[in-house]
């Protein structure tokens, strides 16, 4: 089996940029062959793949690369609207051609919006976004909801099963992310003082690279937005959602489900606070916020499996029995 994966850039290590590398290697997993389209793969993102270049088990069609015949493939998976060219302007059988999903993964930015609306209707067999809120919009944008599903971050086998390291207390905490706003910054200075271990994994932080399951098994809780809330929660792992656009705090189970349907990603929250504040929630909300997601650690651990997600994808297409 082939797929041709494409995307705009895999230039650092955020959340699309993960859902890409997690999809290739998926795809791998389970002996496909996988062609992945990209205007610019840095350095950085390019050793992640090298392995299964060497291997034969992938191909990367770059700027100046020959671009690949539609023809070819079983599965199209189109992420930040990087079109194949040979797609718009190729004549291919229906009856003959590959499945085709698209997937959007919010709709802050221009890359991630709806942009051909009228084309991905047409030939999308399957519209995937990755929150309730993503898919409001999508729907403004024109796409049809009927094509849509729930594509919610879903988390690769390997998160599964890591057992977290057991201490009294929060004594241990990360930080994720790529854009620290000044009160988390202030917030740290203050846990350490307080004795609590803070590491900042992100641009400008203690280490930057890519979320691993015996990275996150360390700490006690993460801070952070987005797509490692679902590696915390699969993980058993108590989340506190804020960022540079603010955020509810604990994930809880007073605010999760209003946080997943937006994607976690905090600024629907529409909630910032000074430094001081910040601490006190983290130090006096913790032992909750444990025992909930330790108690909640299979239910998520089923929803947000990347297993299910993509075998129940395949069959819904047919391309599994």
């Amino acid at each position: 089996m082939r797929l041709l994966v494409t995307t705009s850039r895999l230039d650092s290590y955020g959340g699309s940029e993960s859902i890409v590398l997690e999809l290739v290697e998926w795809f791998i997993s389970r002996g496909w062959h996988v062609t992945l389209l990209c205007d610019n793969v840095e350095d950085v993102m390019r050793d992640e793949l090298t392995d299964f270049e060497s291997r034969g088990k992938l191909t990367l069609a770059l700027p100046g690369n020959e671009t690949p015949s539609i023809e070819s493939f079983d599965l199209i998976w189109i992420t930040h609207n990087a079109w194949p060219q040979t797609l718009l302007r190729e004549k291919i059988d229906p009856a003959a051609r590959a499945k085709i999903v698209t997937l959007h993964m919010g709709s802050l930015e221009a890359r991630e919006r709806a942009v051909l609306p009228e084309i991905e209707n047409a030939v999308a067999d399957r519209i995937l976004v990755v929150s309730g809120r993503t898919r409001e919009r999508m729907i403004e944008f024109g796409l049809d909801r009927g094509l849509m599903g729930l594509f919610e971050n879903p988390v690769p086998h390997s998160f599964r099963g890591i057992t977290q390291k057991e201490s009294a207390g929060l004594q241990s905490v990360l930080f994720v992310s790529n854009h620290l706003p000044q009160e988390l910054a202030e917030t740290s200075r203050q846990l350490k003082s307080a004795g609590t271990h803070v590491t900042h994994l992100g641009f400008g932080g203690d280490r930057f690279g890519r979320i691993f399951p015996e990275l996150l098994a360390q700490f006690d809780a993460v801070v952070t937005i987005g797509k490692s809330t679902q590696y915390c929660l699969v993980m058993g792992i108590p989340v506190y959602s804020y960022d540079h656009f603010g955020g509810a705090g604990w994930i809880s189970p007073e605010n999760f489900a209003f946080e997943a349907f937006n994607n976690f990603t905090g600024y629907r929250t529409n909630r910032k606070l000074p430094a001081e504040e910040i601490t006190s929630e983290l130090l006096t909300g913790f032992e909750d916020a444990r025992l909930w997601s330790e108690a909640n650690r299979a239910r998520f651990d089923h929803q947000y499996s990347l297993d299910r997600h993509m075998e129940e994808l395949l069959q819904s297409l047919t391309i599994l029995d």
